[in-house]
């Protein structure tokens, strides 16, 4: 998935009718067009309903998205209104909270655990998460394999992108594309392996 937000990557896009598409909330997308590199905005209601509005030309993301969001709040009401803007850290509170509002206290007690080691005292836990590149998170991965064997700082970045991607579902503003991350290459781990606490809560 294309990182919208990266000019660099859009123009690296191959031109096609069909835009590429960028999660902004729950049913709420940005659309980027390439040839034309306009941008459309999408929103799917609870009745299934596509409704699409042409954006416009914009040469930074951000005003593209802005121009998106005005028009989602006034389709979508109180759904896009709930949007949160908010830091690194408290989006993953938020996937800890809806955690143990799911019963599943124990998963949360982990994942807690293991956020305050890798993340909560490091500069990345205050940045706003909608502000948050690739580059942030690639940066902080890099601090953490000091000391650390690869196999441990990829179930690390597995949680905390299992959280963020919890935390944009339940309305928190950011760019999932920054934080996935490939597994470092040299990870012993089987390919079927995955970190039980970062599953996302059932129901």
């Amino acid at each position: 998935m294309a990182d919208l937000s990266r000019k660099r990557e859009r123009e690296r896009l191959a031109v096609r009718r069909e835009p590429y598409w960028q999660r902004l909330a729950e049913g709420a997308y940005l659309g980027f067009r390439r040839g034309p590199d306009t941008w459309i905005a999408r929103y799917r209601g609870r009745d299934g309903k596509q409704q699409y509005n042409s954006v416009g030309e914009y040469a930074e993301f951000d005003d593209a998205r802005r121009e998106a969001e005005e028009w989602l709040t006034q389709i979508a009401g109180t759904s896009m209104r709930s949007v949160k803007r908010a830091s690194v850290k408290a989006a993953l509170n938020a996937y800890l909270a809806d955690l143990r509002r799911h019963g599943r206290a124990s998963a949360a007690k982990a994942a807690e655990g293991m956020f305050e080691t890798v993340i909560n005292e490091d500069a990345l836990a205050d940045k706003a998460l909608e502000a948050a590149t690739r580059d942030d998170f690639e940066e902080w991965r890099e601090r953490l394999t000091k000391g650390r064997q690869p196999r441990s700082v990829n179930r690390y970045v597995r949680q905390i992108m299992a959280g963020l991607n919890r935390a944009v579902e339940l309305g928190h503003i950011g760019n999932p594309a920054a934080w996935k991350l490939k597994p470092l290459q040299d990870d012993v781990e089987d390919d079927g392996e995955t970190a039980t606490a970062a599953q996302a809560p059932q129901g």
